[in-house]
């Protein structure tokens, strides 16, 4: 047999760095982390025999994640971002940026000050904001496939590159103000330096899995792979975000052989 096609359902694992800043109300943080990104997605598989074991192998994968997190932050309050809106209200502003490992974003925010506030400069607003957005993932592998074993059952060992592209969505970020416990309702909300990006970069991957024969032309495959991608580091402000990543992968598949 000289081709290959086949159908995997695929388990993907990988980190989201995320970092965030403040300013015109400033924050004591510039906070950091990295979320864990579970996906399920198909891919096809493609290959051909370069001889009776090893085979050169290539397909395509698409999947799509929503990033959906909650944070509790703390503000320093400044009296001197106070300004009297077009209704006659006491409003104050701040910005929150927000860099993932593929997108970037910037609210401005602007919170109503009840009349009777005692709120003063120093004092400490309490901040707590979902930020949501959505990404697709595509990968298009190109590697080697090299199987062990001359009965039914068969181990092989995978490798190779492939290009990915990440292409992030709207966002979306949701806050909640309080002083002392009572809630500061938000007058505005509104993106100010947001945009939609396409990311590509490489990444290698290396596997192990099984081959079960079923009959002369299908066979099942299970995998196991991991995967390191090499895309550049983005910076906000003093903040680096490393979005060099480590994944995981194990998939399970169903494929058909034949004749050239």
């Amino acid at each position: 047999k000289r081709f290959e096609i086949g159908l995997y359902l695929s388990s993907l694992y990988y980190e989201m760095p995320l970092a965030y800043t403040f300013s015109k109300l400033e924050s004591e943080e510039k906070g950091s982390a990295s979320f864990p990104i579970q996906m399920t997605s198909p891919r096809l598989h493609f290959a051909y025999a370069l001889n009776s074991r090893l085979w050169l192998t290539t397909g395509f994968r698409k999947a799509n994640y929503q990033l959906n997190k909650k944070f509790d932050s703390e503000l320093i309050y400044d009296k001197e971002n106070e300004y009297i809106n077009a209704d006659g209200k006491t409003v104050n502003e701040f910005n929150l940026n927000i860099q993932t490992g593929y997108s970037t974003g910037n609210n401005e925010i602007g919170i109503e000050i009840p009349q009777d506030s005692d709120i003063a400069n120093g004092d400490i607003l309490d901040a707590k904001w979902q930020f949501i957005q959505t990404f697709q993932f595509t990968q298009m592998p190109i590697g080697m496939q090299y199987f062990l074993g001359e009965q039914k059952w068969q181990c092989h060992l995978s490798g190779g590159l492939a290009w990915n592209k990440v292409t992030s969505g709207t966002y979306f970020i949701e806050p909640e103000i309080f002083y002392d416990n009572e809630k500061i309702e938000v007058e505005e909300n509104k993106k100010k330096e947001a945009f939609e990006s396409n990311n590509t970069f490489l990444s290698a991957y290396a596997g192990i899995g099984l081959n079960y024969q079923m009959t002369e032309n299908w066979q099942i495959r299970t995998s196991i792979f991991a995967e390191q991608s090499f895309n550049s580091n983005k910076t906000l402000k003093d903040k680096k975000v490393n979005t060099s990543q480590f994944g995981k992968v194990l998939e399970i598949g169903l494929n058909y052989r034949w004749k050239k």
